[in-house]
């Protein structure tokens, strides 16, 4: 038996690639400019993704366009229904 719904509990999904697209049926929590600081803060400490890394150059690093998406003023949730 799955505890969710038996707690009336949601299962939310974050939806991550691509970042800044729409998504159906994702619903937003609007963030305010201190949350939106922690987060650039955060992106700019993953070195592998922003490009600092130059030791392999196939290498992943996220664009100036994608690091804009993730540090928008919200996060998108989806709720998952079973």
């Amino acid at each position: 038996m799955d505890a969710l719904p038996r707690h009336g509990l949601r299962k939310l999904t974050y939806p991550v690639w691509p970042a800044g697209q729409k998504v159906a049926g994702a619903r937003a929590l609007y963030l305010t400019g201190q949350e939106r600081l922690a987060k650039r803060c955060a992106i700019r400490r993953y070195r592998t993704q922003t490009g600092q890394i130059t030791d392999d150059p196939a290498g992943f690093a996220m664009t100036v366009g994608q690091i804009a998406a993730f540090a928008g003023p919200r996060e998108l949730f989806v709720e998952r229904r079973r």
